[in-house]
This record gives structure tokens, C-alpha cells and sequence, in this order.
């Protein structure tokens, strides 16, 4: 516990990179580092409450711009 007390920071960063990656079904990109720095902000903010950042990935534009498309099913062709 102490330990991860000592480097907060660094932990909740790491978990909300790792959420926000589950969450979007894809790595992280370069151009998700300014909503990961947002989801860590909002989480030091916020008391680092589970629900507040589960919150602010859905309501992110990374979370809401993500490609669908993985539980639709394909369209058979005729041949």
C-alpha cells in the first residue's frame, strides 16, 4: 500500500490507460494521450473513485469515436 501510495501518479495513470485500452477494443495511440491525461486529471480530482473514471471514458471522445462494428454481423452475399 505504501508503495502505491508513493507513486500514485504513475498508478493511476497506468490503470486508466489500461481501462481506456479495454474500452475501446484497441491499443493506445499517440493521438489518445490528451484523453488519458484527462481521465487522470478527472480521476485526482474526482478522489480516484472507480466510477468517476469509468464515467468520464464514456463520456470521452476517444470512448465515443471508437470504430464499431465488432458484434455486427456481416451481410452474407449471394453467389
Amino acid at each position: 500500500r505504501q508503495v502505491l501510495l508513493k507513486k500514485s501518479d504513475l498508478f493511476r495513470k497506468n490503470f486508466a490507460d489500461r481501462l481506456l485500452t479495454f474500452a475501446i477494443g484497441r491499443g493506445m495511440e499517440v493521438y489518445d494521450k490528451c484523453s488519458l491525461d484527462d481521465l487522470v486529471t478527472i480521476s485526482k480530482k474526482e478522489g480516484d473513485r472507480f466510477s468517476s473514471i469509468v464515467i468520464a471514458i464514456v463520456q470521452s471522445d476517444t470512448f465515443q469515436k471508437r470504430r464499431g462494428g465488432a458484434g455486427v454481423p456481416k451481410k452474407e452475399t449471394k453467389q
